[in-house]
């Protein structure tokens, strides 16, 4: 995987502390998106409800991780970067996607 490594990923929370939406947390997702675009790529990946996963080019990591305020939830800091993760659910998949469909095809299991 790490050879077809496209961009990342980071998770950050649109819930204040009381599991409460955070119209001021969106807000801050929203014109990260938007900065992060002018540098690069990137896009929402998952929303998880209370929390989001962004997934951008290197460009786009680099802006949303500068645009995004910080914000700590016990001893976890956001933005959260997702080690090992690419740009997965984005545009920026579609070459390894169809690397993928270059590969042949696995043999169906045989028993002995």
């Amino acid at each position: 995987q790490r050879r077809h490594t496209v961009g990342g990923q980071l998770v950050y929370p649109t819930q204040d502390e009381g599991w409460t939406p955070s119209g001021e947390l969106r807000a801050a997702v929203d014109g990260a998106l938007r900065e992060a675009n002018s540098a690069g790529y990137a896009a929402l990946s998952i929303d998880l409800g209370g929390a989001v996963v962004l997934a951008a080019d290197e460009p786009g990591l680099t802006s949303l991780k500068a645009a995004l305020p910080p914000v700590a939830r016990g001893r976890t800091r956001f933005p959260l970067s997702l080690p090992g993760h690419s740009a997965f659910h984005t545009p920026l998949m579609a070459p390894m996607a169809a690397e993928l469909e270059q590969t042949p095809p696995f043999a169906p299991p045989t028993s002995p």
